[in-house]
């Protein structure tokens, strides 16, 4: 026999937290912003909750002739219980010490009822014919989000607190190399820029097509597994999503750089005995690296989220490096693409704060840009959507003069990095050489010595 079900509540804590209210006025600063109506399950209990947030932000004082008065004005006196039932809230409670425990009770129950509606509300969806499994797969985890994001609503941080967090991640960085606090990008020019990847950053790296910039973001990601220690002291962990190339593409390009053998080579599977030795050392190399790949050809901002969050409960997670952001997925429906980049940006930055790392996402520039005598991008060039730059802790763009002047270019081989904004930085010009051939930056000699 099966056993029967209750929706979770307690209308005892219910009627503590009203009593708690109107025995002293003073408890209802830090309830409104926590505890809104619907948190409460008896539907009395929800219409005098509702009547005393009215009474508050009026400023009037909430006790039991305020609340009949007002009940009654609106015509709600009877859906409030009546005289007796609320007379019953005066008595309820003999002090508020204890309001924070039952608000902790009402808001667990609360979140309950919600995942237990949220459930029936998926399971409903599904039976909808119009609706293809990735559309549904999106809005299941859209409706399961929104719980959460109430959920994790935060109240202020004292100074005090954030103070001695702060002397203690300074205390912490002394012992860093070099200053660099963050993640080690193999590049010395660019973590004296940065300071390293920093925590909770987005970092947008943007250029024209064939500047390669894949090619950049393979190197960071290699770098900074090989080169770091993650956040469960192992190897660091990369997430590499790759929307335009698969897999197999990506690491056969950073095998050509590990081994120094060019990737025509590698493709044909033409090389000398000297060169399978080193071909197998890379093999080896980075099959001991902690780098994984996703490279689904549609994906949204959400299907990028829960796989990240997998990820870093399974194995930790130190950086997402993303393969361009403009070939994510909207969600939207209006067919407004520059609504659509806008807020993919925006679930970026807010995936970099929720795990608290940095993520990397490649850009494409618009086409302005060729349409202009001097090439070298700037901010108004990104394309789609003016967010992009209010999102990014960091924008970088990848410039080669001799793409546009083959023949003519004083710089052959020479490759700029721009920082245009970093928040927390310096901004400015980092020079590389560019090895094609090999799907490689390094930095270029002379600035090199200049960095050591």
């Amino acid at each position: 026999m099966a056993k029967s079900r209750n929706t979770p509540n307690n209308i005892e804590v219910e009627i503590a937290i009203l009593g708690c209210i109107i025995l002293d006025n003073s408890v209802m600063p830090q309830l409104i912003d926590q505890v809104s109506a619907d948190d409460f399950y008896d539907v009395r209990n929800q219409t005098i909750y509702k009547t005393m947030c009215g009474l508050y932000d009026e400023k009037q004082a909430i006790d039991f002739t305020t609340l009949i008065n007002r009940l009654t004005l609106q015509n709600e006196f009877g859906k409030a219980g009546g005289t007796e039932f609320i007379s019953n809230l005066v008595e309820a409670v003999p002090t508020t010490s204890n309001i924070d425990t039952y608000v902790a009770i009402l808001k667990d129950l609360s979140i309950k009822r919600k995942l237990i509606d949220a459930s029936l509300e998926i399971s409903s969806a599904g039976y909808d014919i119009n609706r293809n499994s990735n559309d549904y797969i999106d809005y299941a985890e859209k409706v399961l989000q929104d719980i959460i994001q109430k959920r994790s609503t935060s109240s202020f941080r004292n100074i005090e607190d954030v103070t001695i967090n702060v002397k203690q991640i300074t205390e912490e960085n002394t012992k860093k190399i070099k200053g660099i606090t963050g993640l080690y990008t193999g590049f010395s020019n660019l973590d004296n820029h940065t300071l390293g990847l920093q925590p909770e950053s987005l970092l947008i790296l943007a250029a024209r097509p064939a500047m390669g910039k894949s090619a950049f973001a393979m190197n960071l990601a290699t770098q900074v597994a090989s080169k770091n220690r993650g956040i469960k002291g192992d190897k660091a962990v990369v997430a590499v999503f790759s929307l335009e190339m698969g897999a197999e593409q990506l690491v056969s390009r950073m095998l050509s750089s590990e081994a120094n053998i060019e990737q025509d080579k590698i493709k044909k599977g033409d090389m000398t005995s000297q060169e399978w030795r080193k071909f197998e050392a890379a093999s080896q190399a980075l099959m001991n690296l902690k780098i994984y790949f996703d490279d689904s050809a549609s994906v949204t901002v959400n299907d990028i989220r829960a796989k990240c969050r997998k990820l870093y409960q399974d194995e930790g997670l130190d950086l997402v490096v993303i393969d361009y952001l403009q070939l994510i997925k909207g969600e939207g429906r209006n067919g407004n693409r520059q609504e659509e980049v806008s807020n993919i940006s925006r679930g970026l930055k807010q995936l970099a704060r929720e795990l608290k790392i940095p993520v990397i996402a490649l850009s494409q520039l618009s086409r302005d840009v060729e349409k202009r005598e001097d090439k070298k991008p700037i901010m108004a060039d990104l394309r789609e959507s003016g967010s992009i730059e209010q999102d990014a802790d960091i924008v970088m763009f990848l410039y080669r003069d001799e793409y546009y002047n083959k023949d003519k270019s004083s710089h052959p081989g020479e490759a700029e990095l721009i920082i245009a904004k970093n928040r927390s930085g310096s901004t400015g010009t980092l020079h590389y050489l560019f090895e094609g051939s090999f799907a490689r930056f390094k930095i270029k000699a002379e600035d090199y010595l200049q960095e050591h």
